[in-house]
């Protein structure tokens, strides 16, 4: 038996998922239109091979090309509304991959995968972008670690794949998703 907000999320994300996808495509294609560019593209094909080589069971095709669009349509609002030339905010695009991944499978350590291919993407373009990637990388694995410490031993970021399972996965319940997960983690 799920709870109400499981079940309120489960139908807010799946009906206006699809809507949300296009709308967010819709916005990509502007601003590139706006822009003169398709970088846009590039940035939703990188978080697109991301998602799919992380081989997590919640996530299918849809639900990557949502993710993927979104995520660009974020970055690229956001370069718009700060006056910002295209792909000026590039370590946006795998710093919220890799929280998409890190909250799906914190157990995983596929959320390090994106910062380190931006890495090496982005050695062709600045010495600085190379610099921030494994910034961001570290920050985000200290992040992690202070939230266990935080939780008293208890990985936030696994309660809440547990919960994304029970919403999008093949459990019906919070408590089921988290014993399919492997129960409690300290």
């Amino acid at each position: 038996m799920s709870r109400k907000f499981e079940q309120s999320f489960k139908m807010l994300f799946g009906r206006s998922a699809r809507k949300l996808t296009y709308g967010a495509i819709g916005l990509a294609l502007i601003f590139s239109a706006l822009k003169g560019t398709l970088i846009y593209f590039g940035e939703m094909a990188f978080t697109s091979l991301m998602l799919l080589f992380s081989r997590n069971r919640a996530l299918n095709l849809r639900r990557i090309l949502a993710i993927s669009s979104l995520t660009v349509a974020v970055v690229a609002m956001m370069e718009l509304v700060l006056f910002r030339p295209p792909f000026s905010l590039f370590l946006m695009v795998p710093s919220i991959t890799s929280l998409v991944l890190l909250s799906l499978s914190p157990e995983n350590h596929i959320y390090v995968v994106p910062f380190i291919a931006s890495a090496v993407i982005y050695s062709e373009i600045s010495e600085r972008a190379v610099i921030g990637s494994i910034i961001l990388l570290l920050a985000l694995v200290a992040v992690k670690i202070a939230a266990r410490k935080l939780a008293y031993g208890e990985d936030p970021f696994f309660l809440f794949s547990a919960f994304i399972q029970s919403l999008f996965g093949d459990s019906n319940s919070f408590e089921s998703a988290r014993e399919l997960l492997g129960g409690e983690r300290g």
